[in-house]
C-alpha cells in the first residue's frame, strides 16, 4: 500500500514528502516526491497525496469519468 509521510532532511535543512511503497521482496522503499522549505507547506501537500489515495474521499464525491457525457 502506498503512503505518503512528510521527514526533515537534516543534511539539506529542508522537509521532504516522502512516498512509501512496499517492494516485491516485502521492504518498505521511500522515494522523495516534494521539496519543502517549510513543514506546514510539506504537511499540506502530504495531506492532498493521501486524501488522493483515499477511496472514501471519491465515494462522497463520486466520478464523472465513468458515466456518458450527453
Amino acid at each position: 500500500m502506498i503512503k505518503f509521510t512528510v521527514d526533515y532532511n537534516d543534511e539539506m535543512l529542508r522537509w521532504d514528502v516522502v512516498r512509501w511503497d512496499v517492494s516485491a521482496e516485502g521492504a518498505r522503499v521511500g522515494t522523495t516526491v516534494d521539496r519543502c522549505s517549510t513543514e506546514a507547506q510539506a504537511k499540506e501537500i502530504c495531506d492532498y497525496h493521501n486524501d488522493m489515495l483515499n477511496p472514501e474521499f471519491w465515494s462522497e464525491r463520486g466520478c464523472v469519468f465513468g458515466r456518458e457525457i450527453s
